[in-house]
């Protein structure tokens, strides 16, 4: 799992090339309008005041987009970033910081959907590895999975346990595919973590 990506910095309103829309009574840029800035950035969207505010979609001249709510300059509200490598981030914003509930797709095609604090994986949420198919469910906290959570394998097959920093260490229990279960604890050492499991139990059906 990679971090997620910094986004692209808008330009501040003031720092216009060519402006064309609605104006109030002293001159401000209010209402409706495009913005285009001296980097080749523009703005297509509702303003207030001379800020950005309400609805509207941001172009960076690099390729990258946010279609969404605005709040002062700042994006705050609903919104969707997509970044110039394919990646983006469809969700709740809080003063330009992904806040609340939303999903990230990764330019490699992994994903994560679920709660964000402060532009990091924080709560609960689902991360989905694209390439192998293999699911981390559980609590998340300052960007990796920390707390109570489970690893699902395309086979069914699932462990259910304690994770630190992205890495599943202490009690847990595995379900496996092929039907039974087995009671143990993840120890790491070396910074892998290794299994000691007990006597395999088959489920009842």
């Amino acid at each position: 799992m990679s971090d997620e990506e910094v986004e692209d910095q808008e330009i501040q309103s003031p720092r216009i090339a060519t402006y064309e829309g609605d104006r109030n009574e002293t001159k401000q840029r209010h209402g409706q309008g495009f913005a285009r800035f001296p980097n080749g950035d523009s703005y297509q969207g509702a303003y207030q005041y001379g800020k950005r505010h309400g609805k509207g979609v941001y172009t960076f001249q690099n390729g990258g987009s946010y279609d969404g709510q605005y709040v002062e300059d700042k994006k705050h509200g609903r919104g969707k970033f997509t970044y110039a490598d394919g990646g983006s981030y469809d969700g709740d914003w809080d003063t330009d910081k992904k806040n609340g509930e939303g999903t990230y797709v990764f330019p490699n095609g992994d994903s994560y959907q679920g709660s964000w604090k402060n532009d990091k994986k924080q709560g609960f949420g689902t991360y989905t590895f694209k390439e192998n198919n293999v699911t981390l469910i559980g609590d998340w906290r300052d960007g990796n999975m920390h707390g109570n959570g489970e690893c699902k394998l395309p086979d069914g097959s699932v462990y259910k346990g304690k994770w630190q920093q992205n890495t599943p260490n202490g009690p847990g229990k595995w379900t496996w595919a092929h039907g039974s279960q087995q009671q143990g604890s993840f120890t790491v050492v070396n910074k892998v973590p290794q299994w000691i499991g007990g006597q395999f139990q088959k489920i009842n059906s």
